[in-house]
């Protein structure tokens, strides 16, 4: 039985393998060697550039080895490479052995077709083909992190755990569309995974090779991508868990000589456990990553650059769309969205909550331990930068999916065992049983139907994502309609930081310079200023067709109106159709199941257009034609954009989260021209009140506003919301009070909720908006959740035998709050005549708070 059952699992493995790998394997050459994606482009010129040096005494001199790929020896000039290392050897060292092959089409005459794929081999080294050697690289590595994930779950829980896990990541879309590119995230994220593995090995054994595997692994991490760094907070947390967990077990019952030795003899061995792990790290990033060390200086550069990128500032125009986001919502709500899914998303971060929930409480496995040592300072880290790009989050995605799946089969374990009066060890691995029953689930029945679910619709999903891939690039497609239907020599406007169509292709007189077309740049991204606008008009006069390649800036822009006043404006017109223009065609290649060829009545599209950038502008982008109806005057330009006009561009750079609070990157204080003439501070605000964030939410109860007992209604209840919220931590802080602070709860609650708001709003991380208020009770929710489930026999006993004094004291409140509502009622006047008043004032003050998006 056991060996059928272990066949069962291996053989559902290899499915989930074979299905992973045709998912990610499917039409590689997705954009027919047109180089879309700029990280491919530029990775593929870089590699095809690294030669072998012609004298091996030149291999590791920065300035003349062929092999730095920071310097141009040819040029004696830097390179402006901010890729890994190791992932840029691996892939020339694979696309320079394919080629190997290539003599071999001479046998293969007789399948002309196989004969001439295999000559083609020959071209797997140059920028034209190399980018697909990298695409397959980034396949296999895909389905390696699958595998490692079933590991870590058979290792962790046990086998189903990490069967379930790994189908998770197989049919992930972020994995497969990345893995789709000659990118390195994938590869960063297999040997982060890789590192994981083998820190859970060495907490669980304790052995050198597992150091050195985790270690090298977390080295060829940091060799791929240097935002792999905490990667090495791993090793130290699994010697930690080797030592105060595993092996401290049992010591209690031991004399305390024996016992202070044994722990005295972990330590030891467990700190030279993390002294082979950080020297095998330093040695693999070493070895692949020579020139990192040997030009460190170019290297740190590097790093430095893409930091400033990252956090913000670095004002570089791809990274505009993310001013504005919020940190660590956004990444969540894209990944859950459309990197994952919703119903996997949901019961992936489902699971790290209860994996969270059990390490609060000191009930969390010893391995899960060290997946969160790297999965939450990761995700805390690049969570609170300014960019966001929803690949950043990769890293962390495989460890989300096994966490579902261990939460889902543990509650699935849990539910039989409630059903029955004992959990045989024969039916139900005892490595599976949950180290704590919260959260408690009705039946087993429910929970194979959720992760039934969830596989299923995780499928559909994959299936219809890998759909864009079975039909033309849409830039292509757009290309080949607009030298179909353009006229020669028409003039065509395209946008700056962006492709510009239509792409040159392979047929004959398939290129803009046959059909004689001549090309107008427009600089979107460039600051709003007169002469922009009078170059805009100039170039919209000329232009017979406007080409928008994607929605890289026409979505980016609109977003910051105060920076882009004219080009805001621009866009609004243009998308209407007012500028003499007329959206001609649009090509779009969404996501779906194609059900309606196989005439069925059913069929899905996903129309994603409001996801993250970065998730449809690389392989189905959205491009869209206008062509040109009526030539504007002067007169007509001017009378549209007058408002536009009026209005000073001012924009402010904002530095990402962690460094504003943390002060890695403190922003520059500039002073007041007044202060530098000696003048002294006038009472006008910094920035005028009509350029700041509108705050229009503070009424979001409208049906209440409207009527003014039910307003009456919502707002004790409110009250009463925020005082139930806050009593168990004035439970806690208040143990000596007869009630344990349950009158006051409601005070400290509102106090609490307030000042959390005001501290956001006055350090700039967040506006003083409902969304803000709600995100402050639910963090005093949060911490009052904590104290109520670690005190919570105490609060129980508290609320059975006191009920009657919390009676009197909601009496008490509701008399003294119907008292002044009365009072109200009787003297609602803002201003008396004769007697005066200070309502005018009061009201004041409480609208000039309600609209100030930030304090003071």
């Amino acid at each position: 039985m056991n060996s059928l059952k272990r066949s069962w699992v291996e053989l559902a493995l290899a499915v989930v393998l074979l299905s992973a790998a045709a998912l990610r394997l499917y039409n590689v050459n997705w954009d027919d060697f047109q180089h879309v994606h700029p990280d491919e482009r530029w990775i593929s010129m870089v590699a095809s550039d690294i030669t072998w040096p012609e004298n091996f005494k030149d291999i590791l001199d920065p300035r003349k080895s062929t092999l730095n790929p920071l310097w141009i020896p040819r040029d004696n000039t830097a390179r402006n490479y901010a890729y890994g290392h190791l992932p840029l050897y691996l892939l020339v060292l694979v696309a320079n052995l394919v080629t190997r092959f290539a003599p071999l089409a001479r046998y293969l005459s007789a399948y002309p077709d196989l004969a001439e794929a295999v000559s083609n081999l020959a071209l797997m080294s140059r920028y034209s083909h190399i980018n697909l050697v990298g695409r397959v690289i980034s396949a296999f590595a895909d389905l390696g992190i699958i595998y490692l994930v079933f590991l870590l779950g058979k290792h962790i829980y046990d086998k189903r755990v990490g069967l379930l896990g790994a189908a998770f990541v197989a049919f992930t879309v972020m994995h497969i569309q990345l893995s789709h590119f000659c990118a390195f995230d994938v590869v960063t994220t297999f040997f982060a995974v890789l590192t994981v593995y083998g820190a859970v090995r060495l907490a669980q054994r304790g052995d050198w090779f597992s150091a050195v595997m985790a270690g090298g692994a977390a080295g060829l991490a940091v060799a791929s991508k240097f935002s792999a760094m905490p990667i090495l907070l791993t090793l130290v947390v699994a010697c930690g868990v080797r030592v105060f967990i595993r092996e401290a077990r049992g010591t209690d019952s031991q004399q305390p000589e024996v016992r202070d030795q044994r722990l005295a003899d972990s330590l030891g061995r467990a700190f030279g456990l993390l002294l082979i792990s950080l020297l095998a790290a330093a040695v693999a990033f070493a070895v692949t990553s020579p020139f990192a060390i040997l030009d460190l200086k170019a290297y740190l550069n590097q790093v430095k650059q893409q930091g400033g990128m990252v956090r913000g500032t670095n004002d570089w125009p791809f990274t505009r769309q993310y001013r504005g986001t919020l940190p660590y919502i956004y990444h969540i709500e894209q990944l859950v969205r459309w990197g994952m899914g919703w119903p996997l998303g949901l019961v992936a971060f489902a699971g790290l909550a209860c994996v969270l929930w059990r390490a609060v409480r000191r009930r969390c496995r010893s391995e899960e331990w060290v997946i969160l040592s790297w999965v939450v300072p990761y995700f805390l880290i690049t969570g609170s930068f300014m960019v966001k790009f929803m690949r950043y989050m990769l890293p962390i995605t495989p460890f989300l999916s096994l966490m579902g799946a261990a939460m889902l089969l543990i509650k699935m374990h849990d539910a039989r065992c409630r059903g029955q009066d004992a959990c045989s060890k024969e039916s139900v691995p005892s490595n599976l049983q949950s180290p704590t029953s919260n959260f408690k689930f009705p039946t087993a029945s429910l929970l194979y139907l959720v992760s039934g679910l969830v596989v299923v619709s995780s499928i559909l999903y994959s299936l219809a994502f890998v759909s864009i891939y079975s039909r033309p690039h849409t830039w292509l497609e757009a290309s080949r309609w607009i030298y179909a239907h353009v006229p020669d020599g028409s003039t065509i406007a395209t946008e700056h930081w962006d492709d510009e169509l239509p792409k040159p292709l392979p047929e004959a007189g398939q290129n803009s310079g046959a059909h004689g077309y001549h090309h107008l740049t427009l600089p979107m991204y460039e600051p709003d200023t007169l002469d922009k606008y009078v170059l805009l008009k100039d170039i919209l006069s000329q232009a017979d067709y406007i080409i928008l390649a994607s929605n890289r800036l026409y979505r980016s822009i609109p977003r910051l109106p105060q920076r882009y006043p004219i080009s805001t404006r621009y866009y609004e017109l243009l998308f209407a159709e007012k500028l003499g223009f007329r959206l001609e065609r649009a090509f779009t290649s969404y996501p779906g199941l194609p059900f309606d060829r196989l005439r069925t009545p059913l069929g899905w599209t996903i129309v994603d257009d409001d996801a993250d950038e970065s998730f449809t502008v690389y392989d189905h982008p959205k491009p869209l034609v206008f062509k040109k109806e009526r030539e504007l005057s002067d007169e007509e330009f001017d009378a549209l954009f007058a408002e536009a006009l009026s209005v000073e561009p001012k924009w402010e750079l904002k530095p990402g989260l962690l460094s504003r609070i943390i002060g890695l990157l403190p922003r520059p204080k500039v002073k007041p021209a007044s202060e530098e003439k000696g003048e002294s501070k006038t009472l006008l605000l910094d920035r005028p009140v009509d350029e700041l964030p509108v705050v229009d939410d503070f009424r979001w109860n409208k049906v209440a506003s409207g009527h003014h007992w039910l307003a009456v209604v919502v707002w004790w209840m409110a009250i009463e919301l925020v005082g139930l919220v806050a009593w168990p931590l004035a439970f806690a802080v208040f143990p000596n009070l007869r009630d344990r602070g349950y009158i006051l709860a409601k005070s400290l609650g509102l106090l609490i909720v307030a000042y959390l708001t005001w501290l956001a709003a006055s350090l700039r991380l967040l506006t003083n908006s409902l969304p803000t208020i709600l995100l402050a009770l639910f963090l005093l929710l949060s911490l009052s959740l904590y104290l109520f489930f670690r005190n919570r026999a105490r609060v129980i006993a508290f609320w059975r035998s006191q009920f009657r004094l919390i009676v009197i004291n909601e009496i008490l409140f509701a008399l003294a709050f119907l008292f002044f509502v009365g009072i109200r009622l009787l003297n609602p006047d803002l201003w008396q005549p004769w007697t005066g008043g200070e309502k005018m004032m009061e009201f004041a003050f409480l609208n000039a708070i309600l609209k100030s998006p930030y304090f003071p």
